[in-house]
């Protein structure tokens, strides 16, 4: 079901060294129960981390013999756990779920972001904070990213103002150090 918004899943960098995911890869069809299990907890995020038994078919779209292999692996793992008719996903709760009605996880529209915002502009005199430039369009930037950190997404010392061109300057210079391994 398409309900105009969209979720993400935060992941430990590591999920994949995780002792209880290396051990589903090595086993026998592990690797397609990888696949069932991430196509589960993505199709879980609407639903904090629920999926209904009678729909894992549909979801994952894998042949009965390869399911029904993956899902006795997967509960073996305690990665899923079966209550009533429904799965529980061991790695979802909603600290790790992010939804919004903005592509990129964000709601710009919510009181709490535009008051927020504002108090950025205003605390840095609407100023562009890199290049000192007034009357140009102003962007409020994240200098700890917004899917980083829950507790600081509306601190105001967590953001910066920038004119529109510094902040793609700023984000392509981010781009480049994570590139290289900064």
């Amino acid at each position: 079901m398409n309900d105009g918004r969209f979720y993400w899943l935060k992941l430990k960098r590591d999920f994949f060294k995780r002792h209880d995911i290396r051990i589903l890869e090595h086993t026998p069809y592990g690797k397609d129960a990888l696949v069932v299990y991430l196509k589960l907890l993505l199709s879980s995020t609407a639903s904090n981390g629920l999926v209904n038994c009678k729909e894992v078919a549909e979801i994952t779209e894998e042949p009965a013999v390869v399911l029904d292999v993956a899902i006795r692996l997967l509960e073996e793992l305690e990665l899923i756990r079966r209550v009533g008719s429904y799965y529980v996903m061991k790695d979802v709760d909603e600290k790790n779920i992010v939804v919004s009605s903005e592509e990129d996880g964000r709601d710009r529209n919510t009181t709490e972001y535009k008051k927020w915002r504002m108090s950025v502009y205003e605390r840095d005199d609407f100023t562009c904070q890199r290049c000192h430039q007034k009357g140009c369009r102003l962007e409020a930037h994240h200098v700890v990213p917004w899917v980083e950190s829950r507790e600081l997404r509306f601190s105001i010392d967590n953001g910066i103002t920038l004119c529109e061109e510094c902040h793609k300057l700023v984000h392509k210079i981010i781009r480049e150090m994570n590139k290289s391994g900064h």
